[in-house]
């Protein structure tokens, strides 16, 4: 099981800033949704903080509800740079250790996953893939690849998944369900903090329908062989959105550094005139 060995390798194209500097940086709308984020995760390391006292051993983790977001914004909202600043949130938090994965980023197709530095959600998770244009049922690992792929996310706090517009709905359970055996529960998402990063009014799911359409009874009988039909994205998370384009502000800075450039070479020109215009006249006069 390579695969899930590759997830040592995540985040390699990720600047190297401080949280602080990214923090600087963020838009209102970016820094709201990491305020939440952030405040939720250090409710989270206290409580672990809290466990490790004998003292405390009563306490339960599960008293804290595992974060579930949904955050949409169009292309240029800065979806991408919000993920980049989480990733670097959980690492100031919790300090990883060398090839310890606390943050797991997943996206659904090889470059979109590249793009954020992370895996697709078939190959770190080992989901069922399309053959013939049809998904496969839904297949348990393993012991022996269920055991690895645990200890490898032992320590996991969060989930990205990235472009979510192109999951299938499908998909999206049988990422809950391996979630459910890695981790032993049947809770959402194996109780695990988990975003959802996207706009779900680009490219659609490949044979397959958006995360917020039901799955049909059909497919549950068919592929998850369970009786009932859920919508996950609907009754498991909550919504937020970037709404201020990075994009188009950059845009208009640009053209407006174009029209002063442009400004500046007219002046240019005319000095240039009005220079050689007095030096005939200088000549005239000699």
């Amino acid at each position: 099981m390579e695969e899930v060995a590759d997830i040592a390798d995540m985040h390699i194209n990720v600047p190297n800033l401080t949280l602080k500097q990214r923090e600087a940086m963020l838009n209102l709308d970016q820094k709201r949704i990491i305020d939440k984020i952030k405040s939720h995760l250090i409710s989270q390391k206290e409580r672990e903080d809290l466990l490790e006292n004998e003292s405390s051993r009563l306490l339960r983790l599960d008293n804290i509800k595992p974060l579930r977001m949904f955050i949409s914004g169009v292309g240029g909202t800065g979806k991408s740079f919000l993920i980049e600043a989480i990733i670097c949130l959980v690492d100031d938090i919790w300090h990883p250790k060398s090839g310890e994965i606390m943050c797991a980023i997943i996206a659904p197709t090889g470059i979109a996953a590249f793009n954020v530095g992370g895996l697709t959600i078939h190959r770190l998770f080992q989901l069922p893939i399309e053959h013939e244009g049809k998904t496969a049922g839904y297949w348990a690992l393993s012991k022996e690849a269920q055991k690895r792929i645990k200890m490898i996310l032992k320590n996991l706090k969060i989930i990205i998944v990235d472009e979510v517009s192109m999951v299938s709905n499908l998909n999206l359970a049988y990422l809950h369900m391996r979630l459910e055996d890695i981790f032993g529960t049947d809770e959402w998402f194996g109780s695990k903090n988990i975003l959802f990063v996207g706009d779900l009014l680009q490219l659609p799911p490949v044979n397959g329908r958006p995360v917020f359409k039901k799955i049909s009874n059909k497919l549950v009988q068919t592929r998850l062989g369970a009786a009932n039909v859920v919508n996950i994205r609907k009754q498991t998370v909550e919504y937020d959105e970037l709404t201020i384009n990075e994009r188009k502000k950059e845009m208009k800075l640009s053209l407006r550094c174009l029209i002063l450039i442009g400004m500046a070479v007219l002046l240019m020109k005319l000095l240039i005139r009005l220079r050689v215009a007095y030096l005939r006249f200088q000549y005239k006069k000699i």
